[in-house]
Parts: structure tokens; sequence; C-alpha cells
């Protein structure tokens, strides 16, 4: 019982350290993701227009995969 209450304490001590963490690790999660959408975007603004037109050049369509 006493090993039970002991844990309990620790376990909450880590869970404010984890929320703390996972603050953090969602704001740097946010960021990267907003990043990769970006990044995403403007690859898909390049690629995304030709697969588009796959039946106007299915030769651009079938290099990009």
């Amino acid at each position: 019982m006493h090993e039970n209450s002991q844990t309990e304490g620790v376990g909450n001590e880590v869970r404010q350290r984890a929320s703390k963490d996972l603050a953090n690790n969602l704001n740097l999660a946010m960021i990267t993701i907003y990043t990769f959408l970006l990044f995403f975007c403007c690859f898909g603004c390049y690629k995304g227009e030709k697969p588009g037109n796959k039946g106007f050049s299915p030769a651009t369509g079938s290099a990009t995969g």
C-alpha cells in the first residue's frame, strides 16, 4: 500500500513534467508541420500540375511515378 502511494506521487510529478514537455513538443510539432506543409505546398504546385493533367501529358505523369 505504501509503495502504491509513493508511485502515485512520482506519477504525478512525471505527469506534470510530461505535460510541460508535451506543450513544448506540440509547439515544435506545429512549427514542423507548418514548415512541412509550406514545403509540401510549394512542391505540390510544381509537381502537382503535371500529374494533374495526366491525360494531357502522360510522359511527365509516368516520370514522376
